[in-house]
């Protein structure tokens, strides 16, 4: 199966979600998201920085490089084709 084909059934899959979820069911599936991306980066942070202010500016850092790495792969692989 090519990546079009999978492609295809994603968005399938993906517009029937949309269509079946009800508008509170929605609101909290992207909260519970961006709560577990950035629990992601906050269990990077060494135990030792206990100041939530600073644990979530730590996080943010961690965030922004995490997006700069995909970029990163992103550009490479536009150069290749």
């Amino acid at each position: 199966m090519t990546a079009t084909h999978h492609q295809k059934i994603g968005r399938i899959g993906g517009l029937v979600s949309a269509a079946t979820r009800t508008p509170e069911q929605e609101a909290h599936r992207k909260e519970r998201a961006a709560a577990g991306r950035m629990k992601r980066y906050l269990d990077q942070i060494p135990a030792d920085v206990t100041d939530p202010a600073e644990r979530m500016r730590r996080a943010s850092l961690l965030q922004t490089a995490h997006m700069q790495k995909i970029a990163l792969v992103s550009a490479r692989r536009r150069r290749q084709v």
